[in-house]
């Protein structure tokens, strides 16, 4: 899941400033190990605890333990958030990833320029960041370990 878009600190009154989103994925902490600091924990008040992608982290120029204030694009609040943890993927081309080039590049180019996401606890993601658009996807991967080839049937068109 992915919330609307926050300007970068101090570009909040940009009429076209660089962005970031909070986000969070299952099953993350499983499959991205993390470089420094530790995951975040959930907070439904004050300071919100992130993590970032290493390619991210550096294109935002944020260290571990950083401290910074964030506004959203569409309703102008303030959030603070703190760098709690830089991560890397395990394996950032696995079809897991495929549709989500922000997580596993940390930057996307469109309209405009977007970082991130900043990746919070669920806990924390549903407490503060589902009151504006919020963009959610699931990927779902079938279980074939019992299927045999015979069992496929044929496999050209009829």
């Amino acid at each position: 899941m992915l919330a609307d878009s926050y300007a970068l600190p101090g570009q909040e009154r940009l009429a076209h400033p660089e962005l970031t989103r909070f986000g969070v994925y299952e099953d993350l902490e499983r499959r991205a190990r993390l470089m420094e600091g530790a995951w975040p924990r959930p907070q439904t008040g004050g300071t919100v605890e992130v993590a970032l992608s290493q390619p991210a982290a550096q294109a935002m120029r944020l260290t571990t333990g950083q401290e910074f204030s964030l506004v959203g694009r569409l309703d102008h609040k303030a959030v603070r958030a703190r760098l709690t943890g830089v991560f890397q993927l395990d394996d950032p081309f696995a079809d897991r990833w495929g549709r989500e080039e922000l997580l596993r590049r940390g930057m996307e180019r469109g309209g405009y320029t977007t970082y991130g996401p900043l990746m919070v606890p669920r806990e924390t993601f549903l407490a503060r960041f589902t009151g504006t658009s919020v963009t959610v996807s699931w990927v779902a991967v079938p279980d074939l370990r019992n299927l045999t080839r015979t069992g496929c049937g044929p496999s050209r068109p009829r």
